[in-house]
């Protein structure tokens, strides 16, 4: 956490992939990172493009510390 306050920064992307090894995210604020590392973050998997159905779309992402990198974000000065 204090790598990210130290660089300002206020969204994650939590990465990960499909079955079919292509990468897929969901964004959210970096203060829910510590809440998303202990209990995991729920999301619609039918708003990730072709990702799953709606009526099979609850999906359960814990992140993982160690894999954790700090990349340019688009555009940035």
């Amino acid at each position: 956490m204090e790598r990210l306050s130290e660089r300002s920064i206020r969204f994650l992307d939590l990465r990960f992939v499909d079955v079919l090894g292509t990468v897929k995210s969901i964004t959210i604020p970096v203060h829910r990172l510590p809440h998303a590392v202990r209990n995991g973050e729920w999301f619609d998997g039918s708003s990730v493009e072709g990702f799953a159905r709606v009526f099979e779309s609850d999906m359960f992402l814990r992140p993982d510390l160690e894999t954790l990198t700090i990349g340019e974000a688009e555009g940035a000065p």
